[in-house]
């Protein structure tokens, strides 16, 4: 055999090895999707065997998630309270991790801690079309506000759920309070993701089935819960010694209330 065609059979041979390795990795995916499609069935029909009732659309495909630490970065925090405060705050070490801003005169003073702010604002004027300018200030990313809470003294709050890495933080928001008939923006406060992020794979993750079954048995206990309304996978956060923790989570919305479940530990959460 001549060079040429040796050279035009190794190549045909190796067309074909890559077309069977594509043809059994695309088996294996569908045998995994339909293992997967078996175990929601099964968990549906588990959870109305314990009085609860859920949408197999709504249990979201098994993924990992990483676990994040964010170390405090005291730059960034002064950067961001800075352009809140109108670009020349001033900042005094108060000591235990907390530093006061004072913005230039009639823009508001403000607080930073580790996990934590607040900003007083109502010199600025502002009104609730400029919370999306104030929160590209603190470069903070958020859904839509589920809550809104009047609260005394002529106030009201607006509170948005933080988001971390497209992902849901169930304890972190941030909250707009105005004073309710001039409607301007008083205060701004909220949990601080701010620093540096540093990623983590962590320890083998709990699924969404044994997570729910888990949820399931712990709410029977109490009674009262008749519907897994959705579920989604989303972070926990933990202060820890001069860092935040994001903890991996399972996040269920109930007809009784909201939960978490950890998906390392399994600790239920709500």
């Amino acid at each position: 055999m001549d060079r040429a065609r040796l050279k035009t059979f190794v190549l045909m041979l190796l067309a074909l090895i890559n077309l069977t390795f594509l043809g059994l990795i695309a088996i294996d995916a569908m045998q995994m999707a339909q293992l997967q499609s078996e175990v929601r069935a099964e968990l549906v029909r588990a959870l109305e065997g314990m009085g609860i009732s859920v949408d197999e659309a709504q249990i979201p495909r098994e993924e990992e998630q990483a676990f994040y630490f964010l170390s405090r970065d005291i730059l960034a925090e002064g950067h961001i309270a800075a352009s809140v405060l109108g670009g020349n705050a001033s900042v005094s070490d108060e000591g235990g991790g907390i530093f006061r801003y004072l913005g230039q005169e009639g823009y508001g003073e403000g607080e930073i801690r580790s996990g934590a702010f607040r900003f007083q604002l109502e010199g600025q004027s502002l009104s609730e079309e400029d919370t999306g300018q104030v929160l590209r200030r603190l470069e903070l990313t958020t859904r839509d506000p589920r809550i809104f809470v009047e609260k005394g003294d002529n106030r009201m709050a607006h509170v948005y759920p933080l988001t971390f890495s497209n992902a849901l933080v169930i304890n972190g928001h941030l909250t707009f309070t105005f004073c309710f008939d001039a409607g301007i923006l008083e205060e701004v406060s909220g949990t601080a993701l701010w620093g540096e992020a540093q990623r983590y794979a962590g320890s083998p993750q709990l699924d969404a089935a044994t997570a729910l079954i888990s949820l399931a048995g712990h709410l029977l206990e109490s009674g009262g819960v008749s519907r897994f309304e959705s579920v989604e996978t989303g972070y926990y956060l933990l202060e820890g010694a001069g860092i935040l923790e994001l903890h991996p989570v399972w996040i269920v919305w109930t007809d009784v209330g909201v939960f978490s479940i950890d998906r390392q530990s399994g600790e239920i959460r709500s």
